[in-house]
């Protein structure tokens, strides 16, 4: 809540065989791109900074070799707090206490040296200022091979706008991008679906849950090794997000996939699911 403050701790370690003096660092960050890496910055003071937030009672210590050493710090939530998501990061920064020389930045046993994130929520007292939106930005399939009777059937139906190709022997691909829109940092969970022509559901994936910050677009991916494709395939996603992932946002996609065949198997297959295509436009018209 604005204007409270928390109490915690950190533990340190050195793995280092000399004693370290150790100076706490307190960074900003934002998300660097959409497979979850993210950039540092020191006192950035944008909207979700939370770096000013975090008081530490001392400047540095010493750490003995091989030594942990429990750290206190304080978390302050300014009154005039903005409702969302914020957050900032901490990492250790060491020098030898003989010589005085930096050092790499020191190992804990809860990572700081590889960098502590912070992700405070301020609640909305009001409720008008607070959102927990989101949506999906694509969904793609990828894996699918080209050949020369996948490029004809590309071509006779390029009205169609849909993925065509073969299956290898590596696995398929699909590529879910999700926005966090709102200003709370999410962790949507994901699923898709495959159905046949027949609309029958052949196959259901789930997606990793990964931590979406607000703004930000993060990449899903799920990993797909069919048995045996022929023809036209829906695949539908949906991601559940929110507070308590009560919200939903929908996509579908639509591709044609042939499992490896001999050639003029092959050929029979694409007059025949080219037959049922025309037929099926011819119909609607």
């Amino acid at each position: 809540m604005p204007g409270q403050s928390k109490k915690d701790l950190i533990v340190f370690f050195n793995p280092s065989s000399v004693t370290q003096v150790v100076t706490p660092k307190i960074y900003d960050f934002v998300p660097a791109d959409e497979i979850g890496e993210l950039r540092f910055f020191e006192d950035a003071g944008w909207q979700f900074s939370a770096s000013r937030w975090i008081l530490f009672s001392k400047e540095s210590f010493e750490l003995l070799p091989k030594e942990e050493k429990v750290f206190p710090f304080t978390i302050l939530v300014p009154e005039e707090a903005e409702p969302g998501s914020h957050y900032a990061a901490v990492f250790g920064e060491a020098k030898s206490a003989q010589e005085g020389e930096a050092q790499d930045q020191v190992k804990v046993k809860v990572y700081v040296g590889a960098g502590t994130l912070f992700l405070i929520n301020v609640p909305d007292v009001l409720e008008k200022r607070s959102s927990y939106s989101g949506h999906t930005v694509s969904f793609q399939i990828r894996g699918l091979k080209e050949h020369r009777l996948t490029q004809i059937l590309s071509r006779l139906t390029q009205i169609i706008q849909m993925p065509i190709g073969l299956v290898g022997s590596k696995p398929l691909t699909f590529i879910a991008r999700f926005k966090n829109t709102g200003n709370f940092y999410q962790k949507p969970e994901g699923k898709i679906e495959v159905f046949n022509l027949l609309g029958k559901k052949t196959d259901e994936l789930l997606l990793k849950k990964q931590r979406v910050l607000p703004g930000a677009i993060i990449q899903f991916k799920a990993s797909w090794e069919p048995k045996f494709l022929l023809g036209p395939y829906l695949a539908t996603l949906r991601f559940s997000y929110g507070r308590e992932n009560n919200l939903t946002t929908e996509s579908s996609l639509k591709f044609i996939a042939f499992s490896a065949l001999p050639l003029s198997l092959l050929l029979g297959v694409v007059l025949l699911v080219l037959g049922i295509l025309f037929y099926q436009k011819r119909k609607k018209t």
